[in-house]
């Protein structure tokens, strides 16, 4: 949420905007899960398996601009993605009124490390001062990745190459 309070008019007048979205949401998330490779609901994803996010969201009231809030955080509590383009979230490419249901899907490239990590989910919508901000409460799903741990929050599979240069050869080239 700070990632998003920052885009939003900063910490001052962001909890007015939770509190707003929360006592008189424009949308619900009605259902949302994680989908494995076959399709399947889930909650432990392989090994660099597409983190297949769906969701299904109940509009109560008009959403202007609606935007996807997407991140995820890992067991640390450290936040290792949050979706965004130009503003907050992304861009959905609909005006959903009240009483329309949006069904969504985004799948993210999986490059994290092994462990337990939560992602998620909500829209935003156009603010009356413009910026993007919470049409409604969010969903939090738990998923656990097998697999190394590690130092760092990304596993990478580096290219490496060395050649060696030996006293009195010519380097390399």
């Amino acid at each position: 949420m700070r990632a998003l309070s920052e885009r939003t008019g900063g910490l001052s007048g962001f909890p007015a905007q939770v509190s707003s979205a929360l006592a008189h949401p424009a949308v619900r998330v009605t259902e949302a899960w994680l989908a494995d490779a076959r399709g399947e609901r889930t909650v432990r994803l392989g090994s660099g398996e597409a983190i297949d996010l769906h969701a299904v969201f109940d509009i109560q009231r008009d959403v202007e601009g609606p935007r996807l809030y997407l991140r995820i955080d890992n067991a640390r509590g450290q936040t290792v993605f949050v979706a965004r383009d130009e503003e907050p979230g992304m861009a959905l490419g609909l005006e959903p009124r009240a009483g329309e249901r949006v069904h969504l899907r985004a799948t993210l490239e999986n490059r994290l490390v092994g462990g337990r990590y939560l992602v998620t989910c909500g829209m935003l919508g156009r603010g009356v001062e413009g910026p993007a901000e919470p049409a409604g409460p969010v969903r939090t799903l738990r998923f656990d990745l097998p697999g190394r741990g590690g130092e760092g929050v990304l596993d990478f599979e580096p290219r490496v190459s060395a050649e060696l240069e030996r006293p009195g050869e010519l380097a390399p080239q």
